[in-house]
């Protein structure tokens, strides 16, 4: 018997150090990344248990599979849900010399043709085949199953993102649910399940649907991180958010190195493509290299933006919460939400990629009441529309689930109280001791000050949306007859108290006026009277449009009295020249580097382009539609490091002449019929120069 025992011993050390060995030469790591990670590919390389691996972002997950599957041999399929982290995987597989391969609807017929050809053959060098779960449900694919099966050439079932196939996840694939006969067809073949850190009944949800073998290996790791420092600031309080941004990318980037640049890099997160554009124009106005990145760009574009990134040439990247999947990159010093997350789970997992090289990094929220009643209302939106797919329990169930992750992260930001254990009691797990690695511990005294202030002006931030909430709390509390209708505008008839009732004008009889009613006589004078001071408020607001609505001396538009063009104010020209002078500096700023335009150049030509637009556009739409492409050309100038053609125009010159000229100028306009055709307003602009 101890015999038996030295001997597993020998074999167990044996396995160890042939894993290290390979770990070092063919991954090129010197050590795991965690003792948990070991332990974890110790018991994917003994084939012998299905095993269930739950593990932050940036933990090494991967590597729990990869290194198994090399060292052992034969074919490990991976489940991934995503073809852009499909086409990474490969690229760092295929660059450590690992035979890995895809079969997938965008490769040509001659590579399907050349990985079909591997598989079939009697030793394939494929050590790792990933597929997407739509493809594994195809019959070609289950004849490779078959195929590889009766060769006794498959060694691992491996299902990556394993959350999605929870109906608890905000990311749900029902594809991901017919993986569950599919490994009840493979049950002699080892399971391996990853997932990012989950709430306990996730978990619980993918162990029954995947249909994982009993007894079960499970590696769980904590989620706090020591080395990361949360914090919240709060946007509608802050007089300049882009500098508030700028300064926390530099502190948390530190000095930069001999050759000029940072050693580190950041990410910022935002929900919309233009919100990319916007806060990366506002940082490269401000001296920091930002580029956005999101599915709107070209793919060479996007490639570029992430390679430079990667690279370091590019310090941050703006982006939609669909980057990060496919990067692993240790030097990411910050991450900072522009906007608040739709779950406590997405923003653990997003922050999560900032210091995964073990070193200090920053991760912030800039929490806005107008950001938080824009995302609640789109979830109700989402919650409303699986109402017709779902049953009314499991549609209250899924409702609960959206609403309740949502509110998880707003009581994060507005609630005293430590960041990193809010996180981990999201979570189910042990309260850590923070310290003072978060906002909340280091400094609770200016937190409440800010945190006091914003909720000061909040209600003065809301959106119509919100206003309309707030209005119909406050009536359903003040209704007089207590039959307030939610379904109903305004809560209905009774809800605001007009009951009234009839006269029936056939008989001539009136009915009794309860308590509370109005007869209609008093109804047709409520409305008549409700009707005339709309309309006095109509004639107030035309006859002071002119005294109120005066345009500024230094007005830089052309032309900015002009009213050719219906619902298309100067105050909305100017905020798209506004926009427009932050694109042309920016881009000036990325081709020549550190010396940026003049000013008045910059000025010069967005009055130019935006006068082209306004002079030419048939309506308030396509003057809209037109700035928007001039605005998305100059950002893509300014991705391709070109300087914008209206800086090579000899007619862009601007002339710092007196407010005093300027306002003669305009005032000699002020005749002028109410419109003009473009040609007459080109003359107009030609002889102001």
């Amino acid at each position: 018997m101890l015999g038996a025992n030295t001997k597993t011993s020998k074999n167990c050390v044996v396995k160890e150090c042939y894993l290290l060995t390979t770990l070092r030469k063919t991954f090129g790591h010197e050590q795991f990344r965690s003792d948990l990670q070991r332990k974890a590919i110790e018991a994917i390389y003994k084939g012998t248990q299905d095993v269930f691996i739950s593990m932050p972002t940036g933990a090494g997950k991967s590597l729990c599979f990869q290194l198994p599957a090399v060292c052992h041999g034969g074919v490990s399929i991976v489940i991934s849900p995503f073809l852009a982290l499909i086409h990474d995987q490969l690229s760092h597989m295929r660059k450590l010399g690992i035979g890995a391969e895809t079969l997938n609807s965008k490769q040509t017929q001659a590579e399907w043709l050349a990985v079909m050809k591997d598989l079939y053959s009697e030793s394939p060098k494929t050590s790792l085949l990933y597929v997407t779960p739509k493809h594994a449900a195809t019959e070609s694919f289950s004849d490779i199953v078959n195929n590889l099966l009766m060769k006794k050439k498959l060694y691992l079932f491996v299902i990556d993102q394993a959350h999605c196939v929870s109906q608890w996840r905000h990311d749900f694939r029902p594809d991901y649910l017919k993986l569950g006969s599919l490994r009840s067809r493979l049950s002699q073949v080892p399971c391996i399940a990853l997932t990012a850190t989950e709430a306990s009944r996730v978990e619980r949800d993918i162990v029954a649907s995947l249909n994982l073998k009993q007894p079960l290996v499970t590696f769980r790791s904590g989620v706090f991180r020591h080395n990361l420092f949360y914090s919240v600031k709060y946007k509608d309080i802050l007089k300049e958010p882009y500098s508030d941004l700028k300064n926390f990318a530099l502190k948390s980037l530190g000095d930069k190195n001999s050759s000029g640049k940072f050693d580190g890099c950041g990410i910022v997160y935002c929900h919309k493509w233009d919100d990319c554009a916007l806060v990366a124009d506002q940082l490269l106005h401000r001296g920091l290299l930002a580029k956005p990145y999101h599915t709107g760009l070209k793919e060479e574009e996007r490639s570029l933006v992430k390679e430079n990134w990667m690279k370091g040439t590019v310090t941050i990247i703006v982006t939609t919460t669909a980057f990060g999947m496919v990067v692993d990159k240790g030097s990411v010093r910050f991450v900072a939400h522009w906007a608040i997350p739709q779950s406590m789970a997405i923003y653990y997992q997003e922050s999560g990629r900032a210091g995964r090289d073990g070193k200090a990094a920053f991760c912030r929220m800039y929490y806005s009441g107008l950001d938080q009643s824009k995302i609640e209302v789109l979830l109700k939106g989402v919650v409303e529309r699986k109402k017709r797919k779902l049953s009314e329990d499991a549609h209250k169930k899924y409702s609960m689930l959206v609403m309740g992750n949502f509110e998880a992260i707003v009581k994060y930001c507005e609630k005293m109280c430590c960041r990193h254990q809010a996180i981990s009691s999201f979570f189910g797990q042990k309260l850590p001791d923070c310290k003072d690695r978060c906002d909340h511990c280091k400094d609770p005294t200016i937190l409440k000050q800010h945190r006091d202030e914003f909720l000061k002006v909040r209600p003065t931030q809301l959106t119509n949306i919100d206003h309309t909430r707030v209005e119909t709390d406050v009536q359903r509390q003040t209704c007089p007859t207590g039959a307030f209708d939610d379904d109903l505008c305004a809560g209905g008839r009774k809800g605001v108290g007009i009951n009234r009732t009839d006269k029936d004008d056939s008989s001539g009889q009136v009915q009794r006026k309860e308590p509370g009613n109005i007869s209609s006589n008093e109804h047709r004078d409520f409305l008549h009277k409700e009707s005339e001071e709309c309309k006095c408020a109509a004639i107030r607001k035309r006859n002071c449009k002119g005294k109120a609505d005066k345009i500024p001396e230094d007005c830089a538009l052309i032309h900015p009295e002009s009213n050719r063009l219906t619902c298309c104010c100067w105050r909305k020209r100017q905020s798209y020249h506004t926009e427009l002078e932050i694109a042309l500096s920016s881009n000036h700023q990325s081709f020549h580097g550190k010396r940026t335009a003049n000013k008045l150049e910059s000025i010069a030509a967005a009055s130019k382009l935006e006068y082209e637009v306004f002079s030419t556009a048939n309506d308030s739409m396509s003057y809209h539609d037109g700035m928007r492409k001039i605005l998305m050309v100059t950002r893509r100038f300014t991705l391709d490091t070109k300087l914008h053609p209206a800086f090579y125009d000899d007619d862009v010159e601007y002339e710092s002449a007196p407010s005093t000229a300027r306002k003669q100028k305009r005032q000699s306009h002020i005749e002028e019929p109410a419109f003009q055709s473009p040609s007459g307003l080109l003359n107009d602009q030609k002889a102001s120069y």
